[in-house]
């Protein structure tokens, strides 16, 4: 009968195993964190986008129908009057006001609409910074740090005539990333007041 030879490893061969062994688990660990760096940041941007498009859609769905808007000289908020409705929910003609006094305005990070009784927050996360003042068609702006400065804008611009038909209503909104990193996103939308009287001579 033939013996058999068991070749144990060495102490060298034993220890390139472990190096290599050690390289690979680090590798694997760099590549995991890698990845979720990336997703968080994704889905900070996914987040974000949404919070900056909400925010802007839940404002100009409630101006369009409004027949007399003005804008506070600041930019942060302002008082519209709706037009009175029947109880099928079609406007009264001729457009009458409804009598009801309402405001939209920042207040805290968000956006709200108000009147008389009630006072509703329609968007979060706002900020009164814009850090897209200068970068040109970004569509979202990443910081790295968490302590920066950027130029404050409005929330609301007229069109500048006597009579108020058209609005500018933008929203920027930011969300955490990976690690201190903050991402902000912008959206800027016109809002056309449907029922501003016509004027006649």
């Amino acid at each position: 009968m033939k013996r058999r030879l068991v070749a144990g490893l060495s102490t060298v061969e034993s220890l390139v195993a472990s190096v290599i062994t050690t390289m690979v688990l680090f590798t694997a660990v760099g590549a995991y964190l890698a990845g979720m760096g990336s997703w968080a940041r994704g889905e900070a941007w996914i987040d974000v986008q949404q919070q900056s498009r909400n925010a802007v859609r839940s404002v100009s769905d409630e101006l369009r129908e409004a027949m007399y808007v003005t804008v506070d000289a600041d930019g942060m908020g302002l008082s519209y009057r709706l037009p009175t409705k029947t109880v099928s929910g079609s406007f009264t003609v001729p457009l009458t006001w409804d009598g009801v006094n309402r405001r939209i305005y920042y207040s805290n990070g968000g956006l709200w609409v108000s009147d008389a009784n009630t006072q509703v927050q329609v968007a979060k996360g706002v900020i009164t910074m814009d850090p897209f003042l200068g970068a040109d068609n970004a569509r979202t702006v990443v910081i790295k740090s968490g302590t920066y400065t950027a130029p404050s804008y409005k929330i609301f611009v007229p069109d500048g005539n006597s009579t108020i038909r058209s609005i500018t209503v933008c929203a920027v909104t930011r969300s955490r990333g990976k690690g201190a990193e903050t991402i902000h996103a912008r959206h800027r939308e016109t809002v056309f007041l449907r029922n501003v009287p016509s004027i006649t001579k």
